[in-house]
């Protein structure tokens, strides 16, 4: 057994109301916080700083009702609107540059193709009534029969009428936007429903082939149910490299990559899966996303009865409304706003995000996402984030974890928070569940344990010197 010196203790107060004198010794028992350990399952390096973007973005979740300070304290980065949105004032004084969806003006029924001019005097009109002030997302899921019935049958098929259409659809609106805001204008696109890559490709190949500028290469992530992780890792991996790092699409100008919506209807209120999919988003290079707008994760029993709703051909568990003009971020708020406990997941998240550092687990339902102390952080923190928990129902009782890189503190005091998945409950602040003291190594090496977190639970664990 591999074990480290600390005194700990059980602590219910508020952790400023706790003196080092207070914390006593602790046994090498399995506690919340213990110093046994069996196995190193999470590794941490606070020396190794990674450069990760603040994908604290929502769709359509955001009103000038929403409160202050839940936008703030998220560190909202990005939303996406469309026509019947409210955003300017909201997002100017945020900061923020919103994701302005072109097609949500566009009927469902009838393609632009029957009148080019009618569609093109449309996007002359956003463009501008808008300007710069916009990202420009010109098409929502063309790839999607339930939105666009014209193009049902989309596939990346050499001459799919369906699919040459809509490229043509998505180069006459370019062609105003370039024609009006010049290369000023941000242009998003395809936004199609999932990770098809040789849908993407075609995208790509045509843009290149007619000379269009795409700034941002857009894509949708609401199909990828948690066991699904590593390979959409591996795949945003390489839409990055071969779009924007590779040379051979130089000339359609790609900057960033996107997810505009993400998340599945059974992940959308797991605080664990939702910060697992953040993760998997940062190391796969997105540089923006947008959680997607379903309604509580327990009105549904999968994922397949939660699309069926959307769709509606099916009923949920129990009675359940949906708006985009509500202001309460995709449910991080109740309709009164106040904070779900999946909100605190997404804050304990972006207070880090600009301070993140090295970490990894060899635990298949454990995504760790840890940061040091900064500007915008008072301490080391560690965010274990518990996810397919259907697919590992049976877990080990404790989670060992090995942190390098805190050299020159003497004693560390550890505070562990934890924040459930319960999306019908309100949580006004979580509380201090355990704290203990460990005492690092000359080299600035921690050997600790913690209690195995709960289904689709995220453990925050502060470390501060």
């Amino acid at each position: 057994m591999i074990a480290m010196l600390a005194s700990c203790s059980y602590s219910s107060n508020n952790s400023n109301s706790s003196t080092r004198e207070e914390i006593l010794k602790c046994p090498e028992s399995e506690a919340l916080i213990s110093r046994a350990v069996e196995t190193f399952d999470v590794e941490v390096d606070f020396a190794q700083l990674e450069s990760a973007p603040i994908l604290t973005g929502v769709l359509h979740g955001v009103t000038d009702q929403t409160p202050f300070h839940a936008i703030a304290d998220i560190k909202l980065a990005s939303a996406r609107v469309n026509s019947n949105s409210n955003f300017s004032d909201v997002f100017d004084v945020h900061g923020i540059k919103p994701v302005f969806v072109v097609s949500d003006g566009i009927s469902s029924s009838v393609s632009p193709a029957a009148d080019w001019d009618a569609y093109e005097a449309r996007v002359r009109y956003l463009a501008n009534e808008l300007g710069t002030s916009v990202i420009y997302d010109i098409w929502n899921e063309p790839d999607s029969p339930f939105f666009w019935s014209y193009w049902a049958g989309m596939s990346a098929e050499e001459g799919n009428t369906q699919l040459l259409e809509f490229l043509e659809a998505f180069k006459h609106a370019h062609d105003v936007l370039r024609e009006v805001l010049g290369d000023d204008a941000i242009i998003s696109g395809p936004s199609f429903g999932g990770l098809d890559e040789p849908l993407l490709r075609r995208f790509m190949d045509y843009s290149l082939q007619e000379g269009l500028k795409v700034q941002v290469l857009s894509v949708h992530l609401i199909y990828n149910p948690d066991n699904t992780f590593g390979e959409i890792e591996q795949q945003l991996g390489t839409l990055y490299q071969d779009y924007l790092v590779g040379e051979e699409y130089d000339a359609v100008g790609v900057e960033e990559l996107h997810v505009n919506e993400y998340g599945a209807p059974k992940q959308y209120g797991r605080p664990g899966s939702m910060l697992a999919l953040l993760r998997v988003m940062e190391r796969g290079g997105v540089a923006q996303a947008m959680r997607a707008i379903w309604g509580p994760s327990a009105a549904f029993a999968d994922d397949a009865q939660g699309y069926l709703f959307f769709a509606g051909i099916a009923e949920p568990l129990f009675p359940v409304t949906v708006t985009q003009t509500d202001g309460n971020m995709d449910d991080l708020l109740t309709l009164e706003f106040d904070t779900r406990p999946i909100w605190w997941a997404y804050k304990y998240y972006a207070d880090g995000a600009e301070s993140r550092v090295t970490a990894t687990s060899n635990l298949e339902y454990i995504m760790p996402l840890a940061s040091r102390s900064s500007a915008e952080l008072d301490y080391n923190q560690i965010l274990l984030a518990a996810y397919d928990s259907e697919n590992f129902p049976e877990r080990p009782a404790r989670v060992g974890l090995q942190l390098r890189g805190l050299v020159g503190a003497e004693a560390l005091t550890l505070r562990l928070n934890k924040i459930p998945y319960d999306d019908s409950a309100t949580l006004d602040e979580p509380v201090v569940a355990y704290e203990c003291e460990l005492r690092p190594t000359a080299g600035g090496t921690v050997a600790l344990s913690v209690e195995m977190p709960a289904d689709y639970e995220v453990l925050a664990l502060s470390i501060e010197e």
